[in-house]
């Protein structure tokens, strides 16, 4: 009876490391995917960010020229090109929106904000500008 025992306890040692080795295998082979995924979002956000470069520094450039401040190009440029960073990581085709008219919008907004938190543009100023 002690024999059957041992052999049964034993078994169900041996059950549970394979079950635990099975879950392991999943986790690594369903982080092996979840880290391809990303680096494919990843990928496709680069791609998206290179190519509308240069709409970010049209823009900035546009608003250079709207508020006079040729002296502040580098620093609105810095703000678009952060704006379309955050663009295209926030960006959800699901919404069936253009990816130039949601860029437009976060932009603009970053360097607006720039602007405002570095205390150039005074708040009554920027809420006409955002209108």
């Amino acid at each position: 009876f002690m024999a059957k025992s041992a052999l049964k306890l034993k078994q169900m040692q041996a059950d549970t490391v394979a079950s635990k080795r099975l879950m392991t295998a999943r986790k690594a082979a369903f982080t092996r995917l979840a880290n391809k995924k990303e680096e494919e979002a990843l990928k496709k956000r680069d791609q998206i960010v290179e190519q509308y470069m240069p709409y970010a520094s049209s823009i900035a450039s546009r608003v250079t020229k709207s508020l006079s401040i040729a002296g502040e190009y580098e620093d609105i440029l810095c703000s678009a090109r952060l704006g379309l960073i955050e663009a295209a990581k926030r960006f959800d085709e699901s919404h069936n929106v253009d990816f130039r008219t949601f860029a437009y919008y976060r932009i603009k907004g970053a360097i607006y904000d720039n602007l405002r938190k570095s205390g150039w543009l005074p708040r009554s100023i920027y809420s006409k500008l955002k209108v």
